[in-house]
């Protein structure tokens, strides 16, 4: 019993891991270097290539990677492991989850690229993500995609290879979306007369259009 008690803190220890660290240089939009050297994978989060030299710049890439530098250069971050993840390498990195100091709060950057459409969730096979974590950024990638927020405002530029997506999830998250995209550009929200109803158009996210005179949109 003692021995399950101690193994039991030491899961809840590793889960809530704390280290200050100075980022010195930032990578990608989901990479950083630490003032000691070591590499840092944001952990439940990918972002489009930009330094890959097998494939092209992928779409919004350089945008992901100049909010992470504007944020994180030169700036102390705490790092927060997974307890399931931990410091499991991915190549050599640590996979990790980051938190910026913010006053009195903190800002968590894995989950900000995810609200601003910088970055896709994305679950590690081999490092699955505790299930409230997949959750919260799942949620955020959907409130991204809805608003087209980011790279989410352009989504036939996204490599569905890229974004661990099929295309059918992609676009089919609008299907139950309440908002209508008329062939005009006109959006018009589930009380309009002309949801649903207009030729040629089709389901969309609450920012896209020019609102219908009537509805709102």
């Amino acid at each position: 019993m003692i021995r399950l008690t101690v193994l039991v803190l030491l899961v809840v220890s590793v889960a809530f891991s704390q280290d200050m660290q100075l980022v010195t240089k930032v990578i990608d939009g989901d990479t950083v270097e630490l003032e000691s050297g070591e590499r840092v994978r944001l952990l439940g989060i990918d972002t489009p290539e930009t330094v890959d030299s097998s494939r092209p710049v992928e779409w919004y890439g350089r945008e992901a990677s100049r909010y992470v530098e504007d944020l994180l250069t030169g700036q102390e971050i705490r790092l927060e492991y997974d307890c399931i993840a931990g410091r499991y390498g991915d190549k050599g990195r640590l996979l990790a989850y980051i938190y910026l100091p913010d006053g009195d709060e903190e800002l968590f950057i894995n989950l900000l690229l995810v609200e601003g459409g910088y970055a896709f969730a994305y679950n590690y096979d081999s490092y699955p993500l505790r299930d409230e974590m997949e959750e919260l950024f799942l949620a955020a990638e959907r409130e991204a995609i809805l608003s087209r927020k980011g790279l989410w405002q352009y989504p036939e530029l996204i490599n569905s290879e890229i974004a661990y997506k099929t295309e059918e999830q992609l676009y089919g998250i609008f299907d139950d979306s309440g908002f209508w995209l008329n062939s005009n550009g006109t959006r018009h929200n589930d009380s309009c007369d002309y949801f649903e109803e207009t030729t040629n158009g089709r389901h969309c996210g609450q920012y896209e259009g020019k609102a219908c005179g009537y509805c709102g949109g």
